[in-house]
């Protein structure tokens, strides 16, 4: 089967909705031929401003990765104006990937289109419609933002798409408001891998020459304010002003908003601040083993792959209360649940796990729950059903 799979970015980039594509695709190109159109933006704020770009074309495991310059408004309008007022869409705007979709050449047995809210999912399902290509939608929809989820034009892509694949039971409900059609709508939730190689795991305490004694929190993830990068900032400098040997690690791309807030703090909460920007797999892996408590409080998910990976070393998680989350960490079983942007409740919590006994014990509910519901081979064989049966349809 010739496979199809558009996105807004992809691998090397990094998000929830690229780290599962990505598995899927992996997966899928042992059986199948796949060929991936997507933007070559490294970050969020390259849809709207030239700034990280990757190479155009690559190679990635057994397939293609063609990526599309993005035209910014800049680029469109000469006057120095700022997103959103500059345009009236959510990007990326590529014009040759426009172009390619709603001209393919090729001859695709199906299209995997991925992820609302971005504007690449116009073409692609135009291309599936003028094409009589079968598609596959993953939405990944974050519910704390409806409004740009459930405008008329997604609704329309949703309602006359052939498959839906949703995270959660609770995702699905929401569609159902909507008037999708059920048998269109099947939940499969991302997944990881649950075994790994510990011989290559490294020692990151003593790497970052963090004291024994210290209890280290782990962030990953875009390190913004609606990820709660800030607000675990702020929270835990109100156990630091009590003396508490807490250190925090943060991975994932540098962002010039949680650095221009961490220079506004003092000397005595930077030096417990060890943020580590994009880190390779291995190092990733050493980090989750080497902390303590895992913490990414952020209001905008549509289900949170990092808590799998903490899970995955038995780490408890806190999270905040919002509906993908909540349906994914059971509060004072796996992890805790707190408000965002409540530092007091998130500093509470942090104390609270400062216990060791009540994080191995929330730690390892989390491996269990991991290991029974989140396994990435049965998840991925689960996907390319989906394919197989949506294509023949």
């Amino acid at each position: 089967m010739k496979i199809l799979a558009v996105i807004q970015r992809f691998y090397p980039a990094i998000g929830g909705a690229e780290n599962v594509m990505k598995r899927y695709l992996d997966y899928l190109s042992t059986n199948h031929e796949i060929v991936v159109y997507t933007s070559d933006a490294l970050d969020l704020s390259s849809f709207w401003s030239k700034k990280n770009s990757q190479d155009i074309d690559t190679k990635e495991k057994n397939y293609l990765v063609k990526r599309f310059k993005i035209l910014t408004p800049n680029e469109i309008h000469p006057a120095e104006l700022s997103f959103p007022y500059s345009i009236s869409s959510l990007g990326p705007f590529c014009p040759e990937m426009w172009d390619s979709l709603l001209n393919l050449d090729n001859d695709f047995d199906l299209i995997i289109a991925s992820s609302f809210p971005y504007d690449h999912m116009i073409p692609a399902f135009l291309a599936a419609k003028k094409k009589n290509i079968p598609i596959i939608i993953i939405p990944h929809i974050h519910l704390e933002f409806s409004y740009l989820h459930f405008t008329a034009t997604k609704l329309t892509i949703l309602k006359n798409s052939d498959t839906i694949v949703v995270n959660t039971d609770n995702e699905k409900n929401h569609l159902l408001k909507y008037k999708i059609d059920e048998k269109n709508i099947l939940v499969n939730p991302p997944g990881i891998s649950i075994t790994f190689d510990q011989s290559r795991l490294s020692n990151i305490r003593k790497k970052l020459k963090i004291e024994p004694k210290s209890t280290v929190i782990l962030f990953a993830g875009t390190k913004s304010y609606d990820k709660g990068a800030i607000f675990l900032l702020d929270s835990l400098e109100i156990l630091w002003k009590n003396d508490l040997s807490i250190d925090l690690i943060l991975i994932g791309p540098k962002s010039e908003e949680f650095s221009n807030h961490l220079q506004q703090k003092s000397e005595t909460v930077r030096q417990h601040v060890h943020d580590l920007g994009i880190v390779s797999n291995d190092e990733k892996l050493s980090i989750f083993h080497s902390c303590d408590i895992f913490a990414m409080p952020s209001r905008s998910e549509s289900f949170g792959l990092v808590y799998l990976e903490a899970w995955l070393h038995k780490k408890p998680v806190i999270g905040c209360n919002i509906e993908a989350v909540a349906n994914l960490i059971d509060h004072s079983k796996n992890g805790l649940l707190v408000k965002f942007e409540d530092t007091k409740e998130l500093s509470l919590a942090i104390k609270t796990l400062l216990n060791s006994t009540l994080r191995e014990k929330l730690g390892l509910e989390g491996y269990k729950k991991l290991v029974q519901n989140y396994d990435l081979d049965k998840l991925c064989k689960i996907f390319e059903q989906i394919c197989i049966s949506t294509a023949k349809n």
